[in-house]
């Protein structure tokens, strides 16, 4: 296979981290998703003494960056997250409603400056308060360096741990290996709603068969109350099996010890998906041992992360081109996506139904710039998939981003052995006595379906010569370029930049109609050239976005994004409007489909402004005849103040 022409970008950062390490991540499986993350911090008088806090990841409604981690607060008993706030002087000591007198607020039995405490004026529970021992401040909380600003924590070098964290029902359970077999392992089992922690011991003793210690993997199995683990009952002696999080009982499977699965585990219809050294596994409910669906023998590390649709996975890799030979192997990039299905019936057992090639310009590096490793998990998250640092921060790479082989440039292949297919003669019908015509090899265009076509089956296959009747010289004059060299010139605009589109969606260039796509959305970022662009280019834009199908669906929501948030003026400027209304009609529905969708409507202010005679342009504001009468001084008729 030949190797790709990877123009190499690396994906953004969209989001920065919380105090300390990021361990671990995790999210729930059922809409709406919320992700957490588990942060540890050394304590600053002992470095063997870790404190772990949890955070939720959530994205902001306005301005950079775009995720942000931060505190989880208690729920109040009408279902609603409390509040950090100050407590008056004159309140008696607190008596913490989560632990009662287990907490350090009623053991104390001292004044407290902050308390959590629902702050909704319609609760029947705003005196009910939650102290800061049961309950964390928040990070950026005051009340003194008193160590409680962590959920929980253990002795151990955390740089030496392993540590996994999952999601079941309502809680998190975290667990943390070392290098020593306790005689009491324990986990954490934190409750999301409450914001409580509970410590749970793991059953059995060390050796015994019927017992699990330095859990080294934890993945939930979906649709069940059972976590699959991999650890050890001795220092050396492995095992795998299932925890019952109800019983807390362990279940150890013997046989499946050494899969040693790697790259996380993502879910998809219904099932658990884990990647081993020797291909890619799944396990439901229904069954009691890990399946192998299909064989893969992806070397270097691995993420895997769901798909879009129910039962697709995406698998991130370093893979073998040249671009990650240059960089050390030291990116990461999608690889394959893998489809698996349950054939209807009692025993059916998975099957992969289907597994493409996947790449990408957008790479994701394995080091940051501040000497932070990628976390090996990968979380879906709208359209796109998120990355972390042990940093902290977030990664994002969207769905465009990631390219079928057909859609990247690949360079002609030259084969002087075989018979030269010759030269073909563009010409344009541009009038004149000798109109303008372009040359291209045949080695060149038989990369494209289309023309490989025309040349083959068609007419212009015997003279050579191909007319173009709705595609400009300067235009097709680029497309030869990039289909030569894989590269745009940097000096095009936007309208140059769409009818280039239109011209790779009409000769079926994917790669060409990829890269235009990604150049196009470069400019609708803010920035010069978005806000310097006319009416007029912009409604060539988002006419050719809808125009070209399928492929301009993702730059006709950025175009409407940019204009909506950045060009608001456009939705009433004649320049904008009336080219686009004559060329391309459902772009426009798109445009005020997407400013009505994203608008609050207040009716009372609609009510109003007709009341006041200036609902829409201020030029067709209410003016009877009597008013504009009676408004001047003068009249044209030179009638005023006549009162006979």
């Amino acid at each position: 296979m030949r190797a790709l022409n990877w123009d190499t970008e690396f994906v953004p950062c969209v989001g920065h981290g919380a105090r300390g390490t990021l361990r671990a991540v995790s999210q729930t499986p059922s809409e709406p998703d919320r992700t957490f993350g588990l942060f540890t911090e050394s304590r600053d008088d002992s470095d063997d003494q870790v404190n772990c806090s949890i955070y939720e990841l959530r994205v902001q409604s306005d301005g950079d960056p775009v995720f942000t981690w931060t505190d989880l607060s208690p729920r109040c008993r009408c279902g609603r997250p409390m509040q950090w706030v100050v407590r008056s002087p004159n309140q008696p000591p607190l008596f913490c409603d989560q632990r009662g007198p287990r907490c350090i607020a009623h053991r104390q039995g001292v004044w407290h400056t902050f308390a959590w405490r629902c702050q909704w004026p319609d609760c029947n529970f705003n005196y009910r308060e939650v102290c800061r021992g049961c309950v964390p401040r928040p990070s950026s909380g005051d009340e003194g360096p008193d160590g409680l600003n962590h959920h929980f924590g253990f002795d151990a070098d955390a740089d030496k741990c392993r540590y996994s964290m999952v999601v079941m029902d309502d809680s998190l359970w975290v667990f943390v290996c070392d290098c020593y077999v306790h005689e009491e392992e324990v986990v954490w089992k934190f409750n999301l709603e409450t914001v409580a922690h509970e410590v749970v011991r793991l059953p059995g003793q060390p050796g015994s068969p019927k017992g699990c210690r330095r859990v080294m993997t934890a993945c939930a199995v979906p649709r069940s109350r059972q976590i699959y683990l991999e650890g050890y009952t001795s220092r050396q002696d492995r095992v795998s099996g299932l925890f019952d999080t109800v019983d807390q009982t362990f279940t150890p499977w013997g046989e499946q010890a050494d899969l040693e699965f790697r790259g996380g585990f993502t879910f998809g219809n219904d099932m658990a998906v884990g990647m081993a050294k020797d291909g890619l596994y799944t396990l439901s409910a229904k069954e009691s041992s890990w399946t192998r669906v299909a064989r893969m023998q992806e070397g270097g590390p691995c993420i895997l992360a769901r798909g879009r649709s129910d039962g697709v996975v995406v698998v991130f890799g370093n893979g073998t081109d040249n671009a990650n030979q240059l960089h050390g192997a030291s990116l990461m990039r999608p690889i394959y996506a893998v489809r698996l299905h349950r054939p209807a019936g009692i025993n059916t057992s998975v099957q992969a139904r289907g597994k493409w090639l996947l790449g990408s310009n957008v790479v994701i590096p394995l080091f940051s710039s501040n000497y932070c490793s990628l976390l090996m998990q990968s979380l879906r998250h709208g359209m796109g998939y998120l990355f972390f640092t042990t940093g902290g921060d977030v990664f994002r790479l969207r769905d465009e981003d990631i390219l079928l082989p057909e859609q990247v440039w690949k360079p002609p292949q030259w084969n002087f052995l075989d018979d030269d297919p010759g030269m073909v003669t563009f010409r344009f019908a541009s009038g004149g006595v000798s109109p303008p015509a372009l040359k291209a090899h045949m080695y060149v265009l038989n990369q494209y379906e289309y023309f490989k076509r025309q040349m083959t089956n068609w007419t212009e296959g015997n003279t050579g010569t191909v007319l173009v009747e709705d595609v400009d010289e300067s235009i097709f004059r680029q497309l030869l370029e990039f289909a030569y060299h894989g590269k745009l010139d940097n000096q095009l605009g936007l309208p140059a930049l769409a009818a280039l589109l239109r011209a790779a969606n009409k000769y079926l260039m994917n790669d060409l109609a990829a890269a235009v796509l990604r150049r196009l959305q470069e400019a609708l970022q803010p920035g010069a050239l978005l806000m310097n662009a006319t009416g007029e280019e912009l409604a060539q834009v988002v006419g050719t976005a809808e125009g070209v199908g399928r492929t301009g669906a993702v730059l006709l929501q950025d175009a409407a994004e940019a204009i909506i948030l950045h060009r608001p003026n456009l939705l009433e400027d004649e320049s904008f409007l009336v080219p686009l209304a004559r060329e391309s009609p459902p772009a426009l529905r798109a445009v005020l489909t997407a400013f009505r969708s994203c608008s609050v409507l207040d009716r009372a202010q609609v009510r109003w402004r007709r009341e006041c005679g200036n609902l829409g342009l201020p030029a067709m504001s209410v003016c009877p005849m009597w008013l504009a009468a009676t408004g001047r001084a003068d009249t044209t008729d030179g009638t005023a103040g006549n009162w006979e």
